[in-house]
């Protein structure tokens, strides 16, 4: 049985419960700290999902497309988990900010600090809707295996035609 020093040797895995770690306050108040907007915008771009067509899920109903389904989830899962914890960072920010007033946006004299709030929302509202491709994606995945499950059962025969 191995012992507790050695687990604490182990990089980048806690074995210890959340509760005897010492709390650290955030000195992090602004998502430019946090992130990179450009950068961030970029990384949106990139990792928005390809488009779902007939053809791609037909074949993902076939048996030989578990496999592609299991990647997949995984990438899915993966993907909401990291934009989750983004978005989680962007609120707290927004709430030291103060970005909810709607008189910040109302003024008619729009400086550079503004503009720059504008950015970050428009950054965090293209976040959220990332976020909610993904989970649509999740979603269709998981209506393809439970069709699947159901199809099984069924002596069918499928005509391409091509």
């Amino acid at each position: 049985m191995q012992s507790n020093q050695y687990r604490k040797k182990i990089k980048g895995v806690s074995f210890h419960h959340r509760s005897s770690q010492p709390i650290y306050k955030k000195n992090k108040k602004y998502l430019s700290e946090y992130f990179d907007l450009e950068i961030l915008d970029n990384q949106i771009k990139i990792e928005t999902p390809l488009p779902m067509y007939a053809q791609d899920i037909r074949n993902l109903m076939c048996d030989q497309g578990r496999n592609i389904i299991n990647t997949f989830v995984s990438e899915c899962v993966d993907s909401i988990a990291k934009w989750t914890g983004i978005i989680k960072a962007m609120e707290r920010c927004f709430m030291n900010e103060n970005l909810y007033q709607s008189e910040l946006y109302l003024t008619e004299n729009f400086c550079d600090e503004n503009i720059y709030k504008n950015k970050e929302l428009e950054i965090f509202l293209s976040t959220k809707s990332l976020l909610a491709l993904w989970r649509h994606r999740l979603a269709m995945l998981e209506m393809i295996v439970e069709a699947q499950g159901s199809l099984r059962n069924i002596k069918y025969k499928i005509n391409i035609k091509k």
